[in-house]
């Protein structure tokens, strides 16, 4: 009822505002128009709409305020067509994409109990279900993972990863049997090399991590020789054979073997976690960091696709709405947007290349804290349009950007309003280096827990080096002592 609530005050508080009609040009270029612009014009827009009109022109907002990182306002939106005929699957479908960025677990699971599974285009569906399958894991519930990831169908482009996520499940509920069998479709997929490679490289380390648990030393050597030469997890896949090597040293009670490869995993280690460090030891550094992460993230094919989605989405539902008359100019303008093929979505994270450094690239792709800074200096890098409309739409990527860096709360419905109303509000001062300093900050903070991993993994080895002897010298001891 709340979520109701906030779109109804969004839609009256916008009622009195006059605007020239620019609604036109905001849909005939969508998919390729920054976020906050065509916000604001379809927020001037929604007064004189009324129906499905009204309905799509809040499902294209939810839209850009979640690519802008508004996500709480974007909820709302996405949760005020929860009863909308034409767009309840597609607005369900996106909520779902943005709780599990968020990691709004069991705020997902509950409202995927009353989603409109049934009306939801098969892409859609599949997409929904990965990200309910990948909340059920988060908070445990691994049978729930099971049965979502079983609505995933091996013709979604979500398959190979939620069968990845499935492993997991298994191993972690003790089927270890189900989870080699949950990653076997990765392996044996078409995908091209490009769309599947690392993940089948990726599941290659987490299947040899999982065999190492278990004591299957010879399997997990084997499948850490899968991975090519040039593979992205190398420097790990060599550090996972180091620590393989120590522990069938101990298998065979070969302390002296175990000791010495547990030398060179601490050499391996120190020298990893110092490359980590040493990239932003300086603040050259951690400005290089920060300026080649800018120019990667957020991956712009991405976000077209998903504005593409969002767009065609739309457009349909008017179409439907509409019956074919070409009297009213939202539908009509509708059809110079996407071709109707361009549908499918991401699961936000870049499939692109990522065209960053050697020191750069353990930052990639960005954890949640270098993400949201990076979207926040995005949002301040972009070209503002001249007159009210253009003014409106930079105040919306000034606050924001102040909201993903934790200085200003997300504006929310009312606060929409103002801003779409307003024309001669200054700009937010300093904002642009508090922002560079957050993402310097950011990028930091994840050099250091980085390498703090990586250490805690060594010493995990050590340890278990040291427990392995002190049993082996307690159990010749009990021999030993007289009877």
């Amino acid at each position: 009822m709340r979520a109701l609530t906030g779109a109804a005050l969004l839609t009256l508080a916008l009622a009195r505002i006059s605007f020239a009609t620019g609604l036109t040009d905001v849909l005939d270029s969508y998919v390729e128009r920054p976020a906050a612009d065509s916000a604001i014009t379809m927020l001037l827009a929604l007064p004189s709409l009324s129906g499905a009109e009204a309905e799509s022109g809040r499902f294209l907002v939810a839209n850009d305020l979640d690519e802008m990182g508004l996500d709480e306002t974007a909820a709302m939106l996405f949760r005020s067509l929860a009863t909308s005929a034409l767009l309840a699957p597609a607005a369900f479908a996106g909520l779902a994409r943005l709780r599990d960025a968020r990691g709004e677990d069991q705020e997902l699971r509950l409202e995927a109990k009353d989603a409109p599974w049934q009306r939801m285009s098969a892409q859609d569906r599949a997409e929904a279900a990965y990200h309910v399958a990948r909340a059920c894991f988060r908070d445990r519930r691994y049978p729930e993972t099971r049965w979502w990831a079983d609505q995933v169908p091996a013709s979604s482009p979500f398959y190979p990863f939620v069968r990845f996520l499935l492993a997991q499940a298994e191993y972690a509920f003790g089927e270890n049997a189900r989870a080699i069998d949950a990653a076997q479709p990765i392996f044996s997929s078409r995908l091209p090399a490009n769309v599947i490679g690392a993940l089948q490289e990726r599941t290659a380390v987490m299947l040899a991590e999982m065999f190492t648990e278990l004591g299957l030393f010879t399997h997990a050597a084997d499948l850490l020789a899968w991975p090519g030469t040039n593979s992205a997890f190398r420097e790990r896949i060599e550090r996972d054979r180091m620590v393989l090597e120590s522990l069938t040293a101990l298998g065979r009670h070969s302390f002296d073997e175990a000791e010495a490869a547990s030398w060179r995993i601490e050499t391996s280690f120190d020298a990893a976690a110092g490359e980590i460090e040493a990239t932003v030891a300086s603040p050259e550094g951690l400005d290089a960091r920060a300026a080649e992460l800018a120019r990667s993230w957020p991956p712009r094919g991405a976000l077209s696709l998903r504005r593409a989605w969002a767009a065609g989405h739309a457009r349909d539902a008017l179409a439907t709405a509409n019956r074919g008359r070409l009297g009213r100019a939202f539908a009509s303008v509708f059809g110079t947007l996407a071709a109707p093929r361009i549908r499918s979505v991401d699961d936000g994270r870049s499939s692109e290349p990522a065209a960053v450094s050697a020191e750069s690239r353990f930052f990639f792709a960005p954890s949640r804290s270098v993400d949201r800074a990076l979207a926040a200096s995005a949002l301040l890098v972009e070209p503002s349009r001249p007159g009210c409309t253009g003014n409106a739409a930079r105040i919306l990527r000034e606050r924001a950007a102040a909201s993903l860096i934790g200085e200003r709360p997300e504006p929310g419905a009312s606060d929409l309003a103002l801003i779409a109303a307003g024309c001669s509000d200054e700009a937010i001062d300093g904002l642009t280096g508090r922002v560079q300093a957050k993402l310097r900050g950011a990028i930091s903070d994840e050099a250091r827990r980085q390498s703090r991993a990586l250490r805690r993994q060594q010493y995990t080895v050590k340890e278990a080096i040291a427990h392995a002897r002190l049993d082996e010298e307690t159990a010749l001891l009990l021999v030993e002592k007289p009877r």
